[in-house]
């Protein structure tokens, strides 16, 4: 008989105590029973405690990981690594309900992504989705602008670009650690943000304002920063998407875009932020639907490519956290392959976790089925779950490890709303102001035109922005253009006005996101050339509500000005400027050039 060290006996002695409290107490592990992670984690200490047993021997994530691992099925691995979508208006009763209990009680998926809704109605789903699991559930969102991207009734905060714009890094920081508080407070986990490419083309159509901007470096500034800020907070970042989705004018959500450039090139600018987010610490990289041939993926999505996400990611930038795929439902992956192809192809791509697959069971059976028959090792699967298993401890899921109870105040960081106030203050940038309209003088009317077609802006279209024009005193009319109504608009204003000797200050506020399919974020051409009308016969300040491509389709204005996104702070902050209440001292991020 081998003789055993005494560090065996103990990891064995550990492993067997894992497996009794994970099997007799795993429900209760697994509730979100809305304490704190380091509650959770006592009351575990203690049952080892009332046990008899050694508690530093469970202390050691790795065993408890371990323990975890070996109790499981091949088919109870493959669904660890399935990250189903979620709505967050879940209610009890709805078929959606009935759906996700399926996939986390029935199925035992690894995790699930949850979409918007109301952050308290959120919170009861997750607790609910949590006590129906046999491992807890590693819960994300997209939370790139803020936790309350997502959860209505948290913080919004402006996008990536306009943080850039600030030019200081330690509001990154902030963003970072606000959004973790108040994605923690209400039981998430992790973040699939920021967003890490270099948007090098203006005219992206899905990236843009979520970028840090066209500076390889000044992107990996920011980004390590939030990251670090994120996890300071207790919130796994997840960066995207790999290996930079910023130099093209396709939407993978529609088709599959090409980045047809050298790798000497990809090695100084795409690759720089990735590199950058793996040196913080970065808990999770998404690899995008996006053709790169210059690395071996001509015709494949990187997403499917080994060459991508294992030669590239795991050994050429030695990155060990978590790979996800972007969301497998969309074109930019789904052309020409069913659920089944797609889900093996992305694990022997390299994989941890399939984001959003239009089939979870289809895709656990795949997975499973592979394995089975040799297409998929045994042990590769077994790294991807320990890789996930790992992470669930380092959310305060599994094992011992104490994070910091969530907390939406802390002293050393400003409050949520100050934080979106002061972010959005600093990153008005003023670009133009040839006739010396800001700022706007109480003597003179404006007319407030909006155009916001297509897009959902929080809190409304210009609704803080006039309100704020009219508490500073400003007489201030309002309108609405949309593609259809500009021209008529534009004959009775000009009609009027020369029928009077008052010609009002003529404001107009373009909204404008980057959103899945949406298209050009350009001005239609309607809006265009009422707007070039109006500037030969008003004065006119455009205020761009996005990004800042949007006004080289206006260079008749006299005064324009960039606030990089439509919620509420961005709202207030460029109204300041326009009364004179601040200065706009935002730079560019990005260059414009003119077509």
């Amino acid at each position: 008989m081998k003789s055993t060290t005494p560090r065996r006996r103990a990891l064995r002695v550990g492993a067997a105590l894992a497996f009794a409290l994970f099997g007799a107490a795993l429900p209760l592990v697994s509730a979100m029973d809305g304490r704190p992670p380091t509650e959770r984690a006592r009351a575990t200490v203690s049952t080892a405690a009332v046990a008899g047993r050694r508690a530093v021997t469970l202390g050691d994530d790795d065993v408890a990981v371990d323990a975890l691992l070996s109790r499981m099925t091949v088919r109870q691995k493959a669904a660890q690594l399935i990250m189903p979508w979620v709505p967050g208006g879940l209610e009890p009763g709805t078929r959606a309900s009935q759906r996700a209990n399926h996939w986390v009680a029935t199925l035992g998926v690894g995790g699930i992504i949850i979409g918007k809704g109301d952050r308290h109605a959120m919170t009861r789903a997750i607790r609910g989705l949590q006590s129906r699991s046999r491992v807890p559930l590693l819960v994300a969102s997209d939370l790139e602008w803020g936790a309350g991207m997502r959860l209505l009734g948290a913080t919004l905060l402006p996008v990536a670009m306009a943080v850039a714009a600030t030019g200081d890094t330690s509001l990154a920081y902030a963003h970072g650690r606000v959004t973790a508080a108040e994605a923690r407070a209400s039981g998430l986990h992790m973040t699939l943000a920021p967003v890490l490419d270099v948007n090098t083309n203006p005219r992206n159509p899905i990236i843009n304002t979520r970028s840090f901007g066209e500076d390889a470096r000044e992107v990996a500034r920011f980004g390590a920063a939030v990251v670090r800020g994120l996890q300071d907070g207790g919130l796994l970042a997840v960066g995207k998407h790999f290996p930079g989705h910023g130099d093209t004018e396709q939407d993978s959500h529609v088709e599959l875009p090409t980045i047809n450039v050298p790798r000497a090139r990809l090695d100084s600018v795409e690759l720089v932020p990735f590199r950058a987010a793996i040196r913080a610490g970065i808990s999770g990289i998404m690899v995008g639907h996006i053709a790169v041939p210059a690395l071996g993926a001509a015709r494949t999505p990187a997403s499917l490519s080994r060459a991508v996400a294992t030669t590239v990611l795991r050994d050429r930038l030695r990155f060990d956290g978590l790979v996800f795929t972007d969301a497998l439902n969309m074109a930019g992956v789904t052309q020409d392959r069913d659920v089944s192809e797609i889900a093996v192809r992305a694990v022997h791509a390299g994989a941890d976790i399939l984001l959003q697959p239009t089939d979870p069971e289809v895709a656990i059976d795949a997975i499973a089925r592979a394995v089975a028959r040799g297409a998929i090792a045994g042990a590769r699967l077994d790294t991807s779950v320990r890789r996930i298993l790992r992470a669930k401890a380092r959310a305060g899921l599994i094992g011992h490890r104490r994070l910091p109870a969530p907390a939406v105040s802390d002293s050393s960081l400003p409050s949520p709303g100050e934080l979106a106030d002061s972010i959005a203050a600093r990153s008005i940038t003023l670009l133009r102001d040839r006739s010396n309209l800001l700022p706007a003088r109480t003597s003179r009317p404006v007319l407030s035109l909006t155009y916001a077609s297509g897009v959902s802006v929080p809190g409304g279209a210009s609704e803080t922005f006039d309100a704020m024009l009219r508490a500073a005193g400003l007489q201030v009319r309002r309108l609405t253009l949309s593609a259809r109504t500009a021209t008529a608009v534009t004959d009775s204003l000009i009609r009027a006005w020369g029928d009077t000797s008052v010609v009002p200050l003529v404001i107009l506020s373009s909204y404008g996101q980057p959103a899945p399919s949406r298209g050009s974020l350009d001005l239609p051409d309607a809006v265009t050339a009422a707007a070039e009308r109006i500037a030969h016969s008003a004065p006119l300040v455009h205020v761009a509500f996005g990004g800042p491509s949007i006004t080289l389709s206006l260079p008749s204005a006299s005064t324009t000005m960039v606030a990089w996104t439509g919620i509420p702070a961005a709202q207030r902050a460029a109204a300041g400027v326009i009364v004179g209440a601040r200065a706009a001292t935002g730079r560019l991020p990005v260059s414009l050039r003119p077509d």
